[in-house]
């Protein structure tokens, strides 16, 4: 049994290992693109009015249907993207990921702003505690932020989504 123990441990080590040379590649692309990125979100949030920022995030919802898990349902029983003002995902230094969302006045939460980090490390994630309204339903998005978990599996479907906000809203064309 101690030979396995030792071998388990060998292999934590080299995962790790790999962990954090995957977290620098993924790290450094963001750090590639995050200008584009940047102009791309001043873009969008500069030249669409809330109804046409509305459309498109839920076109792109719509064509990217793991993501479209993630969201509340309205009264009708419908996927709701409405209350979506800006969505970000962003690898940082000191192996940190993060996740921003800005909100409409909505029937789900109170705050207009969460924000979650998570970390490749052992640390706690820190996050925003969300104050929820009185009829609100749980859903994967919202449940992300106040998660005392890392949730690095959503984390790298917000950040896809993100990332390739543009391409998922034009599969329709």
């Amino acid at each position: 049994d101690d030979k396995l123990v030792g071998m388990q441990e060998s292999l934590d080590e080299a995962y790790l290992e790999y962990i954090k040379k995957e977290f620098l590649a993924k790290l450094a692309y963001y750090n590639k693109i995050a200008g584009t990125l940047e102009k791309r979100d001043a873009l969008l949030r500069e030249t669409l009015s809330r109804e046409e920022m509305d459309r498109y995030y839920n076109r792109a919802f719509v064509n990217f249907d793991i993501v479209q898990d993630f969201l509340p349902l309205n009264a009708e029983n419908e996927y709701d993207s409405s209350f979506i003002k800006y969505l970000k995902a962003e690898y940082l230094e000191g192996e940190r990921m993060r996740v921003l969302l800005e909100m409409y006045e909505n029937d789900y939460v109170k705050n207009p702003v969460l924000e979650k980090t998570i970390y490749l490390s052992d640390r706690d994630p820190e996050g925003t505690k969300i104050e929820w309204r009185n009829e609100a339903r749980p859903c994967i998005l919202l449940d992300f932020f106040q998660a005392e978990e890392d949730c690095y599996d959503t984390f790298d479907i917000i950040y896809e989504f993100y990332v390739n906000l543009v391409a998922y809203n034009r599969l329709e064309e």
